[in-house]
């Protein structure tokens, strides 16, 4: 019996040594195992920083490049507007010219009055046509034809001036 005992005794003493061993082993294992998961927790979040930047870097380059290829292509398209308004705006001006030009040197009576008659309404004091007056129409700013001619209109057909 004492033999039995004293086996009992070294293999509880053994069993003993071995739970503090595997208790010792488990918990260095858990503690590299939290600290493998710190490691990798600090990388993920530098690499995730580095990559924001480098990302945000990135995008306001193709950002950038982007928005000035737009910007070129609205800005010659409103050129390409305001341009071609500005040169229908100095055709007709040359229009007026040339056509106050002919009218202040037209040969034919009958051409002279329908141009007093355009220019010149009743009570005005001018009589004579100046090389600007298809452009100011001065004596007769509110008559359907001088609204006509300044705003390249067509006049109607029930229009007692023309």
């Amino acid at each position: 019996m004492d033999e039995l005992q004293y086996s009992e005794s070294k293999a509880l003493t053994s069993a003993k040594k071995y739970q503090m061993t595997v208790h010792s082993l488990e918990l260095h294992a858990k503690q590299r195992e939290n600290e493998i998961q710190a490691t990798v927790d600090r990388w993920y979040n530098a690499g995730r920083e580095e990559g924001y930047d480098e990302g945000s870097v990135e995008g306001f380059e193709d950002g950038r490049k982007a928005g000035l290829k737009e910007g070129l292509k609205k800005g010659r398209k409103q050129g390409l507007k305001e341009g071609f308004e500005e040169g229908q705006r100095e055709e007709r001006r040359n229009a007026a010219e040339k056509l106050d030009k002919y009218l202040a040197t037209a040969e034919t009576e009958r051409t002279r009055r329908w141009a007093q008659s355009i220019y010149k309404g009743a009570g005005c004091s001018e009589t004579t046509l100046g090389p600007s007056d298809s452009e100011s129409v001065r004596c007769r700013l509110d008559s359907a034809v001088a609204v006509a001619l300044r705003t390249q209109l067509p006049l109607s057909d029930d229009d007692e001036e023309w």
